[in-house]
């Protein structure tokens, strides 16, 4: 049973951004909502162009912070794996100390290059920033919400906003 994922059309820079697109005060709830389906790819590459800002602005702690938190985040998930396995692991074992030391050097490593890897999350705050602003105050155009009709689940978007349960609110 699988489900067909599709990708939403990148909108227009026109649509998005420039003459026809209209901007009032922000308004938070089915607007943004709304704002976050339709724009969905427009939105991924703001994220993606941010990122590559501050790539060109400091490559080696951008690949240096993806690296330590990618090796954060595969030592935790191979630890919690092996340790929550049928089987307990018995306390004092070479095996549940090698687990702990792992995720000891790995935090170690998180500890160490933290102003690389605020470097990342600053990256990825001003691009959240920038599509929550963008979102709240762009107004909904007819095409806008007849999309809101035909429904957007199976899109990135709406994969990411139903797993945080959030829902377009009829206005």
């Amino acid at each position: 049973m699988s489900a067909e994922y599709t990708i939403a059309p990148l909108r227009p820079i026109d649509d998005f951004l420039l003459s026809k697109a209209r901007f009032e005060k922000p308004k938070f709830g089915s607007r943004i909502v709304s704002n976050l389906h339709y724009y969905q790819t427009n939105y991924f590459l703001i994220i993606f162009f941010v990122l590559i800002i501050f790539g060109i602005i400091s490559p080696q702690k951008m690949l240096l912070s993806i690296a330590v938190i990618g090796i954060g985040v595969v030592a935790v998930v191979y630890a919690s794996g092996h340790m929550s396995s049928p089987a307990p692991v018995p306390e004092n074992t070479y095996q549940s100390y090698l687990y702990y030391g792992i995720i000891i050097t790995s935090s170690y490593l998180l500890l160490y290059n933290i102003s690389s890897v605020a470097i990342l999350l600053t990256s990825l705050l001003v691009s959240i920033s920038l599509i929550l602003m963008h979102s709240s105050m762009r107004l909904r155009n007819i095409k806008n919400k007849l999309n809101d009709k035909i429904g957007t689940k199976n899109t990135p978007m709406g994969l990411i906003l139903g797993a945080i349960n959030v829902r377009i609110i009829e206005d």
